[in-house]
């Protein structure tokens, strides 16, 4: 009667460990994604389903010039997909296998590049709202691919996040075609929103750097503040991950405006809007 009741209690446990591993088929999947943006979107994509997202640069720590620890090495090795943007954003993605790695600028249909200096294209896509709704849509196809059941809520997701940047491109569109930026010059920390400007016809505008990392020379800085003061009304962008005093001295010098803003805004759509507002103000 014992062995009975034992073989009974062993099948069920069997055929409900079976009925378990249909009804949950993938699990533990990891996605790496390089930034505070690319995290922003894959954990909206990804909530309540098999994916874990994890983050290899943190928050407020500059790209450009970010080294990879052994236990990002460790994440990396063992992501399913890894999203980065460019390898010249991204420098250490060459150590990840291409076969699991996602390059977001190199995907993007309609991606018509910005150069940085001669040879380097400027890597923020995502601060372009067009750019932006493109981007999720390459993050819902890879994420199907390696959690394919879950592929219609990641779409439901996707729809959502694309309609709120679907409205911020709108307003920005209807603002900037009224005129209200044509009395504006912008001066930036460096060209983390050349493809924001292109695309609403912002094209008075300079930048602190003149490339990838260079600090301004005495008579870049003397020309920009000569600039912003006969300019009817100036902003200055600071970027948090830069040193400001390039950007302190021109406002020092001329009384232009300053205002703060973080290009991996975990909150994308208002901290957009809130900026642009800034430069029509």
């Amino acid at each position: 009667m014992k062995i009975k009741l034992f073989l009974l209690l062993l099948t069920a446990a069997l055929l409900l460990g079976g009925c378990r591993k249909d009804a949950d088929p993938v699990s533990d999947l990891s996605v790496v994604c390089s930034t505070t943006s690319l995290t922003r979107v894959a954990k909206a994509l990804s909530e309540n389903t098999a994916i874990s997202i994890h983050q290899v640069v943190p928050d407020n720590v500059n790209i450009h010039t970010f080294t990879l620890s052994q236990k990002d090495m460790k994440s990396l090795h063992d992501a399913d997909l890894v999203v980065i943007y460019s390898p010249e954003l991204e420098f250490w993605a060459s150590k990840v296998p291409s076969g699991k790695l996602l390059v977001i600028n190199k995907d993007l249909p309609n991606f018509e590049p910005i150069y940085i200096g001669k040879d380097t294209v400027n890597p923020h896509t995502w601060l372009d709202p067009v750019y932006e709704s493109e981007i999720i849509d390459l993050m819902v196809s890879r994420f199907s691919v390696i959690n394919p059941s879950a592929k219609e809520s990641f779409r439901g997701k996707a729809k959502r996040l694309q309609e709120n940047i679907r409205k911020l491109d709108k307003n920005i569109q209807a603002d900037a075609s009224a005129g209200m930026l044509k009395d504006v010059y912008v001066i930036c920390s460096h060209p983390s929103l050349a493809y924001f400007f292109r695309r609403y016809g912002i094209d008075n505008v300079d930048y602190i750097q003149t490339g990838e990392g260079e600090e301004p020379s005495v008579k870049h800085l003397n020309q920009l503040i000569t600039k912003a003061k006969n300019a009817k009304r100036c902003v200055v962008i600071c970027e948090e991950q830069f040193d400001d005093k390039a950007a302190d001295t021109i406002i020092r010098e001329s009384r232009a405006r300053k205002v703060e803003f973080n290009p991996q805004t975990p909150n994308y759509d208002d901290d957009m809007w809130r900026m642009f507002m800034n430069l029509t103000d």
